[in-house]
C-alpha cells in the first residue's frame, strides 16, 4: 500500500476524512486544537482555495498548503533524514544513493541537496514524486517498484548507500532486501526511519517511550542475527502521524552497538530531545 504525500502540498489517501483531523494524522499538527486555529485563521488551502471550515470532509486526492510553514524540503521527511545526517556525522557528498519507500521525494531532496551525486528513488506509489525531482538529472525516478524487486543490474552507477522510509514492513525484512542490492554485500551503509508501530508496536502505544524500548531491541536483535549492526541511532525530531515516536537508525555489516544498548540510547535520546509536530519545527 503506498504511503500518503506529506510536504507542502500532500496528495492524501482515498477516503473521506475531516481535514482537522488530518492535518493531525499527517503530523503537521500536534493536536486538533492547533490545527484548527491554523484553519480558521484562513491558513489552510484546499485545491487552491482557502478554507475556514475546521469540519470540512476531504476527498481522494485533494492538495493541501499551508500559509506561513515554509519547508526546505518536499516533504517534512527531508528534516528527519537532515538530522539523522547531522548526528550520524555522515558526508553524503558525491555518493550514489538509494531511497527506499520515496514517496513525495524528502529523502531525496535531502540527500541531493547535501551534495549527493545521484539518487535512485524508490516507491511502489505513482504520481506522488514531486515533479521537479523527477526532471533532476541526478535523479532516476522508479515508481510502481517495489523494493524487493529491484535488481543489483537496474542501479548502474552502483549506490554506495541507501535510506529508507517504509511502511506496512518491518525493516527485519526491508533491510535485506537493501542490502542486497550493494556490489560489496559487506559494504553496505543504510539509513532507516524507525517506525515502531510496524515493529508490532500496539496502536494505543506510539508515544509509551517504556513499551518502545523492548520493541526496538527485539528489531536489532533480529537484524543483528541477519549480519545488519546497528551503528548509531537518534529519535526523530519529529512525530510522525497521529503523534507516534520514530527513530533513525544507520545499520552496517561491522559490529556497532549491542541490541539493548541501541534501544536504551534511542530513548534517552527521546526523554532528552522530544520529537515534535511539523509547525512547531519550521513555523
Amino acid at each position: 500500500m503506498p504511503k500518503r504525500r506529506l510536504g507542502a502540498e500532500t496528495s492524501v489517501a482515498k477516503r473521506r476524512t475531516r481535514l482537522d483531523d488530518l492535518l493531525v494524522e499527517l503530523g503537521y499538527f500536534a493536536d486538533l486544537r492547533t490545527a484548527r486555529g491554523w484553519i480558521m485563521a484562513g491558513k489552510v488551502v484546499v485545491d487552491e482555495k482557502t478554507t475556514t471550515a475546521v469540519g470540512l470532509m476531504v476527498a481522494e486526492m485533494v492538495q493541501i498548503h499551508l500559509r506561513g510553514l515554509p519547508l526546505k524540503y518536499a516533504s517534512r521527511g527531508g528534516y528527519k533524514l537532515a538530522h539523522a545526517l547531522s548526528v550520524f556525522g555522515l558526508d553524503v557528498r558525491e555518493k550514489v544513493a538509494l531511497d527506499a519507500g520515496a514517496s513525495t521525494g524528502g529523502f531525496t531532496d535531502c540527500l541531493l541537496q547535501a551534495g549527493a551525486a545521484y539518487v535512485y528513488a524508490v516507491d511502489v506509489g505513482h504520481g506522488q514524486f514531486r515533479a521537479s525531482l523527477a526532471a533532476d538529472p541526478r535523479v532516476r525516478a522508479m515508481e510502481r517498484t517495489n523494493i524487493s524487486q529491484v535488481r543489483i543490474a537496474d542501479l548502474d552507477p552502483p549506490i554506495d548507500m541507501a535510506v529508507a522510509d517504509l511502511s506496512y514492513l518491518t525493516l527485519a525484512l526491508a533491510l535485506a532486501a537493501i542490502r542486497s542490492l550493494f556490489r560489496e554485500p559487506g559494504q553496505f551503509d543504510i539509513i532507516a526511519l524507525i517506525k515502531p508501530l510496524y515493529e508490532d508496536l500496539r496502536q494505543e502505544d506510539v508515544t509509551d517511550l517504556v513499551a518502545i524500548e523492548p520493541v526496538l531491541r527485539t528489531l536489532f536483535e533480529r537484524l543483528s542475527d541477519q549480519g545488519i549492526h546497528v551503528q548509531a541511532v537518534c529519535v526523530s525530531p519529529l512525530l510522525g502521524g497521529r503523534g507516534a515516536i520514530e527513530f533513525l537508525g544507520r545499520f552496517r555489516a561491522s559490529r556497532g552497538l549491542a541490541p539493548d544498548e541501541a534501544a536504551r540510547l534511542a530513548i534517552e535520546d527521546a526523554h532528552a530531545s522530544p520529537p515534535v509536530a511539523l509547525a512547531a519545527l519550521v513555523g
